[in-house]
C-alpha cells in the first residue's frame, strides 16, 4: 500500500513540474520527441484460450482456459527515437482466487521509428489458469466449485513487429499521444511484417488425464508452440477535435507458421498457414504539457494440428497518462539519441 501511495505522490509531483517547450510543428502534428516523456498506465490484460481435441473416451471436445484478471500497471519513458515500457500485475487478482487461482503477469516492450518504418518489440507471459466448468467431467468438483485450477500453465509470446507506413505524415508514436499529437485528420494504409514465438505449456498434460485418449496421443501434449513469419496489410486513421484525439488501426492477413507439440520430451513439427488480425483503438485528451488516453488492443493467436487446436484471444484495456519535460542537457549530449 505504501508503494502505491508513493507512486501516486510521485506522479502528481512530476505533473506539477511539467513544462511547456517549443514543439517541432507541422501542418499535421506537433512533435515533442526532443522532450523526455514519462508515462504510466493502469488497466487490465487478459489472455484466455481454448483447446479443441478429439477423444473416444469422452464427449468433451473443447476446453476453455481462463486466467484470473488483475490490475496491470505499466511504467514507461520515451525520448527522441526510442520508447520503453515495463508492465506488471498489482498485488491482487480481481476474480476469486478459490475459483480461478492466481495468475502472474509480465509485459516488457520497446519501440522506435526509422523513417517510414516503426519497430515494436513485445514480450508477454501469463502463468496460472483455470479450466472452466471442469465439474462436468471431474467428480471432485461441483457447481459451487466448478473450475479446475492449473497453476503451472504458461501462455507466452515474444513478437517483433515492423510497420511500413505509406503516409510520411503518419507516426505511430504520435497516434499513441506520447511524443506528439495530431492537429487534423491523417489516414494511411500500412503493412505490418511480424516474426514471433508464441505458445502454451504445462508441467504435465495440457488436457487433464481423465480426458486424454491413447488412440490420440496428441491429447497428452505438454506444450504447443510456433514460430511465425508474415505480413498483415492494414489501415490507420487519426483525427482531433479541439484537444481530443482519437485513432484506430486494423490489420488482417496470413502468417507462415512452423508449429510444434511435445509429448514426453518428444517434439513433432509441421509447417502451415495461420490467419491473424489485430485491432487497436486509442483516444483521449492531449495538450502540450500532458496527455491522458484510453487504449484498447485485440490480438488473436492459434496453432492447429490434426485432432488438436489451440486458439488464444487476448485483449488489453488501459488508461495511459504522462507528461513531457525539457530533457536534461546531459541526455541531449548523448549522440546515440540522435542516431535516427
Amino acid at each position: 500500500m505504501k508503494n502505491k501511495v508513493f507512486i501516486c505522490f510521485l506522479f502528481f509531483v512530476l505533473f506539477g513540474q511539467a513544462q511547456d517547450s517549443k514543439p517541432d510543428t507541422t501542418e499535421f502534428y506537433n512533435s515533442y520527441r526532443k522532450n523526455l516523456v514519462v508515462y504510466t498506465d493502469l488497466g487490465y490484460a487478459t489472455s484466455p484460450f481454448n483447446i479443441k481435441f478429439n477423444s473416444t473416451k469422452t464427449d468433451i471436445s473443447k476446453l476453455h482456459y481462463k486466467n484470473n484478471l488483475g490490475l496491470i500497471m505499466g511504467i514507461g519513458a520515451a525520448y527522441k527515437w526510442i520508447s520503453f515500457r515495463i508492465g506488471f500485475a498489482l498485488s491482487k487478482n480481481l476474480r476469486s482466487v478459490e475459483k480461478y487461482g492466481q495468475t502472474s503477469y509480465l509485459d516488457i516492450g520497446f519501440e522506435f521509428p526509422i523513417r517510414k518504418l516503426h519497430f515494436d518489440v513485445d514480450f508477454k507471459n501469463y502463468k496460472g489458469y483455470a479450466i472452466k466448468n471442469a465439474f462436468l467431467w471431474n467428480s471432485s468438483l461441483n457447481e459451487q466449485n466448478k473450475h479446475l485450477i492449473s497453476p503451472n500453465i504458461n501462455a507466452t509470446s515474444f513478437v517483433v513487429n515492423t510497420y511500413y507506413i505509406n503516409n510520411k505524415k503518419f507516426k505511430i508514436s504520435y497516434l499513441k499521444g506520447q511524443t506528439g499529437y495530431y492537429k487534423q485528420e491523417v489516414h494511411t494504409w500500412y503493412i505490418k511484417s511480424s516474426i514471433g514465438l508464441q505458445g502454451v505449456s504445462n508441467i504435465g498434460s495440457l488436457i487433464p488425464l481423465p480426458l486424454t485418449d491413447s488412440l490420440n496421443s496428441k491429447t497428452r501434449t505438454t506444450s504447443m508452440s510456433s514460430l511465425e513469419i508474415g505480413a498483415l496489410p492494414g489501415y490507420a486513421y487519426v483525427n482531433r477535435y479541439q484537444n481530443w484525439q482519437y485513432a484506430v488501426m486494423f490489420g488482417i492477413g496470413p502468417m507462415i507458421q512452423t508449429k510444434f507439440y511435445v509429448i514426453k520430451s518428444n517434439t513433432r513439427g509441421f509447417i502451415g498457414l495461420a490467419p491473424r488480425y489485430d485491432f487497436r483503438l486509442i483516444g483521449g485528451y492531449n495538450v502540450p504539457k500532458w496527455f491522458a488516453m484510453i487504449s484498447a488492443e485485440l490480438d488473436n493467436k492459434s496453432i492447429r494440428f490434426n485432432d488438436l487446436r489451440y486458439r488464444n484471444n487476448s485483449y488489453t484495456i488501459s488508461i495511459v497518462a504522462g507528461m513531457r519535460f525539457e530533457a536534461p542537457k546531459k541526455m541531449d549530449q548523448i549522440k546515440l539519441f540522435d542516431r535516427f
